[in-house]
């Protein structure tokens, strides 16, 4: 090691440097309260006024009682958004990842294909707002 080298290595031996993730890794799936008589268009009034909590709940409590399969996939598309909305980007990216795939089977043809499209669109949404653009723009070229 260099004269110039141990001096750094002295001058600096007592600083540390912490980075701190953009977003929590281990953020939990929030827990919901269920609503009496949720409604799509009383989510999009709480979503529109930035309630996005409240929003989520009538989200959520649409996603698990309805049977309709394209209710179902709505409800869980815009419960995702809300918690990109609440910038809960490790939560959402792990809602879209794991909980996706048993809606699809649900799904056939055309509601199929547009449920994928929009899961690999909001995934992008998330990859752009926590700088990872590589991957944002591969969601977004596989959505169209």
């Amino acid at each position: 090691m260099g004269v110039v080298q141990e001096a750094a290595k002295a001058l600096f031996k007592d600083i540390r440097i912490e980075v701190t993730p953009l977003v929590k890794i281990s953020e939990e799936l929030p827990k919901h309260k269920k609503i009496k008589n949720p409604s799509f268009e009383k989510a999009k009034r709480l979503d529109a006024n930035g309630k996005w909590e409240e929003a989520a709940n009538h989200y959520y409590t649409i996603f698990t009682t309805t049977k309709n399969p394209k209710d179902k996939a709505e409800a869980f598309i815009l419960l995702g958004q809300m918690y990109i909305n609440l910038a809960k980007y490790s939560v959402a990216e792990r809602f879209f990842k794991e909980e996706s795939g048993f809606i699809e089977k649900e799904l056939t043809g055309w509601d199929r294909t547009f449920y994928k499209a929009r899961v690999t669109e909001k995934l992008g949404w998330i990859y752009d707002y926590c700088g990872r653009p590589k991957e944002a723009l591969t969601n977004f070229k596989a959505a169209r």
